[in-house]
């Protein structure tokens, strides 16, 4: 039997935690209050830890390894602002749409919701349906959202209505 099994759950959470404080000082550098990433950062800002041969999201594990357990639909952000900051102190559990917002929505954006929003012309939706080339094509001639066209095609989006007998070739 090691040290730990003959510890209390209490001591054992606390020898994790010092564990844990210890492996985390060897990948972050401290300014001020923060601890920063000093490993990979996805996209630069979301700091990833190696754990069994995964990488995963490093204020995830840093989380689940001092609090505990995470809830399915919650993101672990951060409350300093600072986009590596893995400091146990600084981590916020929230769902996604609380960390949305405030957070401005791109053109980008704006323009896709738009689109996908946007009724089209009941002539269009048929050429498309019977198009031969690729839906790619027919999204950009259309000026469609990628990949609307194949939802189309497959019966996703648009479905014609004006045949009685469209139900029987659909799935």
């Amino acid at each position: 039997m090691t040290e730990e099994t003959n510890l209390s759950p209490v001591s054992q959470h606390s020898a994790r935690c010092r564990d844990l404080l210890a492996e985390l000082a060897r990948r972050t550098v401290e300014m001020g209050d923060c601890l920063l990433w000093t490993g990979f950062a996805r996209y630069g800002r979301y700091p990833q830890w190696f754990v069994d041969g995964q990488a995963r999201n490093a204020r995830r594990v840093v989380w689940e390894r001092t609090y505990g357990a995470i809830r399915i639909n919650l993101q672990i952000g951060v409350q300093c602002g600072c986009p590596l900051c893995v400091a146990p102190e600084h981590l916020v559990a929230r769902s996604k749409s609380a960390a949305m917002r405030g957070h401005p929505v791109s053109l980008v954006t704006r323009a896709r919701i738009a689109t996908a929003l946007r009724e089209i012309p009941d002539e269009v939706a048929r050429e498309i349906k019977a198009s031969e080339g690729p839906s790619i094509a027919m999204d950009h001639k259309h000026g469609l959202t990628r990949g609307y066209s194949a939802r189309i095609r497959r019966g996703e989006r648009w479905r014609d209505y004006g045949d009685p007998f469209c139900w029987l070739w659909e799935r």
